[in-house]
């Protein structure tokens, strides 16, 4: 069924509802993140290569349905995840590449070990603590009451052009 000119323009106002939300949540995620790690220019152990990947990949992103706004979905890597929750297990061993010239020897086997990573919280509360909640509760109730009305003055259209 194709959207009227009102459900184009709710369409339109939940998208941007959305995706402001989103960004407030992801930037909250953002800051978990580095707070966890404690990085903040002092170049520790999770500083520049091994940070940026899960900045770059942890996202929350608005997911829309036919024109209203369906949720918020938060997306991140496996070490994120394995991060927030805490992994005790064994690593396998592997294969691992050199790739500086410092290093004798271009490859060499990694043996397996047992890895202990604590859990950091790192998406506990995230749309409550950055406000997104809030936000999305104040302003979805206008689009919403706007949606009902088109609904219903749709609803009125099709029953006045079925007799």
């Amino acid at each position: 069924m194709p959207l009227s000119a009102q459900q184009k323009i709710i369409r339109q106002k939940e998208a941007k509802i959305g995706a402001h939300a989103a960004r407030l949540a992801t930037r909250y995620l953002h800051k978990n993140i580095n707070r966890a790690f404690d990085v903040k220019n002092r170049g520790g152990v999770f500083q520049g290569k091994k940070i940026k990947p899960m900045l770059r990949a942890s996202k929350v992103r608005p997911k829309l349905g036919e024109y209203v706004l369906l949720g918020l979905d938060t997306t991140s890597n496996k070490y994120a995840f394995m991060h927030h929750y805490g992994f005790e297990g064994k690593r396998d061993g592997s294969f691992v590449r050199f790739s500086h010239n410092r290093f004798s020897k271009e490859f060499t086997n990694r043996e397996s070990h047992i890895l202990n990573v604590r859990d950091r919280s790192i998406f506990k509360d995230v749309y409550k603590s950055s406000g997104a909640i809030t936000y999305l509760a104040k302003h979805l109730a206008e689009t919403r009451t706007e949606s009902f009305q088109a609904k219903f003055n749709n609803l009125i259209v099709t029953l006045t052009q079925d007799e």
